[in-house]
């Protein structure tokens, strides 16, 4: 049952833990290049963190994953409260912005769902360990692969379309 042997999964992890920090460090640059713009947005500082959060929840789900010893049962747990974490600052910053003037070009309903689509995964997973049932660490794959297309996307957002 490899969806619960976490020592099959090592390559993987690895992998997104390295992909996930180079991620994170770039994203940092990105934003101090264009911190100004960012700032200038009442939006953006908002969507700023949620990527950070999501890249940084990505790499401690997979740093966590490699270390020796652990029970799936432990390591769903400790995923579970990254998780659910990487869940609750991006929805908070989300209301936030809801609560002002939608500006024509923000897509405020698109930015929920993509949050979901990249966390949900994640907190499944996490459960699924936890209790021995339901697909656990591939959950846990999808959810840090679903990240990486998220922040891909903001990322973007954040480099090249505020300068449009």
């Amino acid at each position: 049952m490899h969806a619960y042997e976490v020592a099959g999964w090592s390559d993987f992890f690895v992998a997104t833990a390295g992909a996930a920090a180079a991620l994170a460090g770039l994203l940092f640059v990105a934003i101090s290049i264009n911190l100004d713009s960012i700032l200038a947005d009442p939006g953006l500082p908002g969507r700023a963190g949620e990527t950070i959060v999501l890249l940084l929840g990505s790499l401690l789900a997979a740093a966590m994953s490699l270390i020796p010893g652990q029970t799936s049962h432990h390591l769903g747990a400790e995923m579970l409260f990254v998780a659910v974490i990487a869940w609750f600052l991006p929805v908070r910053w989300q209301i936030q912005n809801a609560r002002r003037p939608q500006p024509a070009k923000e897509y405020r309903l698109m930015r929920a769902l993509l949050t979901q689509y990249a966390t949900l995964p994640l907190i499944f997973g996490s459960i699924s360990l936890i209790v021995g049932w339901g697909g656990g660490l591939y959950w846990v794959a999808a959810g840090i692969l679903h990240v990486f297309v998220v922040t891909g996307l903001s990322a973007w957002i954040l480099m090249i379309e505020i300068k449009r």
